[in-house]
């Protein structure tokens, strides 16, 4: 069970980009706002699923907290750590205790390295085997756990399917132990079936080595099967927080209600249907005033576009930024 204190802690996180980046000498005053003031944090032992549309901020959230792109302002804690004030030295460091698994299995591994020696950098890099052999017993260990024939070693990239590179990715993510993982859309690009298999594995490792996920996905089915709790954005806001069965039994957000509309049941009626949004996802560079979703909120109101909505506590674990929670709550396909 994921333990009280946080693992991650994440307060105000803010990443705006210069609209036209490509002038390089142009004094831009616009900028698109793709994460806008985030705040969450993660218990250690805990699946913290993070949905939305593409675009909405989720994956420039998960490279901010990596670090891989730097904050606009704003707080993260890792660990008892300040990690936005480490220095290059001690964060290289520190990456083997914090990971990503990257959406597309394609690219994310080196087609001109084989699979034994992309595994074996991590224990290379960080210097934590004492001989080769022991490092090619650390890599065949690797495999067998995600699945895969230790006696692929040699092998490159195209020799395997997009489920087996998304194991060795996986491999590669678990090769030092980690104590947190970003998983970025791991089975976004796959077959619904290998999807499953992915999901199943993900799940045994976190229970093996007790590991501590942020899960990213745009499919609330595929985190209904692995998150513990659930954080909805849209437009570089989080709108809505909960658990798991929150979310999916009793969500308070008109967004949140759209995007489970959205979910096909397993056995769809002949009239079924989804709630159908209007207009189009407003600009990054331009965020409409008041409430972001209001411009295609079937429910908004005058007040709605005039003031950014307050959070709405509905129990100890689940929030909503609403002004019409109860007639979100009511909100259904027609």
């Amino acid at each position: 069970m994921p333990q009280a204190t946080p693992l991650l802690q994440v307060e105000n996180l803010i990443k705006h980009f210069p609209a036209d980046s490509t002038r390089w000498f142009a004094k831009s005053k616009e900028f698109v706002h793709a994460v806008d003031g985030i705040s969450f944090s993660i218990p250690a032992g805990e699946v913290f699923g993070l949905v939305g549309e593409s675009g909405c901020g989720k994956s420039t959230a998960a490279r901010l907290i990596l670090r891989l792109i730097e904050p606009t302002s704003g707080k993260i804690q890792f660990d008892g750590m300040d990690w936005l004030a480490l220095g290059e030295k001690e964060l290289r460091r520190q990456r083997r205790v914090m990971q990503i698994i990257f959406q597309d299995p394609y690219s994310s591994l080196n087609p001109r390295m084989r699979i034994g020696a992309a595994l074996a950098e991590p224990f290379e890099v960080h210097k934590v085997c004492s001989s080769r052999a022991e490092v090619r017993s650390r890599v065949e260990e690797l495999l067998q756990m995600v699945g895969l024939d230790p006696q692929a070693f040699g092998r490159y990239p195209h020799e395997f399917s997009g489920g087996q590179r998304q194991r060795i990715a996986i491999a590669r993510a678990i090769a030092l132990k980690p104590k947190f993982v970003v998983a970025d859309e791991p089975v976004s690009s796959l077959d619904v079936s290998v999807q499953a298999q992915i999901i199943n594995l993900l799940a045994d490792l976190r229970e093996e080595f007790h590991l501590t996920y942020l899960f990213i996905s745009h499919s609330l089915p595929v985190v209904s099967h692995l998150c513990d709790r659930i954080a909805v954005m849209y437009l570089g806001k989080i709108v809505e927080m909960g658990s798991r069965d929150e979310i999916f039994r009793n969500s308070g957000h008109p967004y949140t209600r759209v995007l489970l509309s959205a979910v096909l049941p397993p056995d769809p009626k002949p009239k079924s249907s989804r709630i159908v949004l209007r207009g189009e996802i407003p600009s990054a560079v331009k965020i409409p005033s008041g409430c972001r979703f209001h411009p295609r909120c079937p429910i908004a109101d005058a007040h709605c576009a005039e003031a950014e909505p307050p959070v709405e506590t509905l129990s100890a674990t689940h929030w909503s930024a609403c002004f019409k929670v109860n007639e979100a709550a009511q909100l259904t396909a027609k």
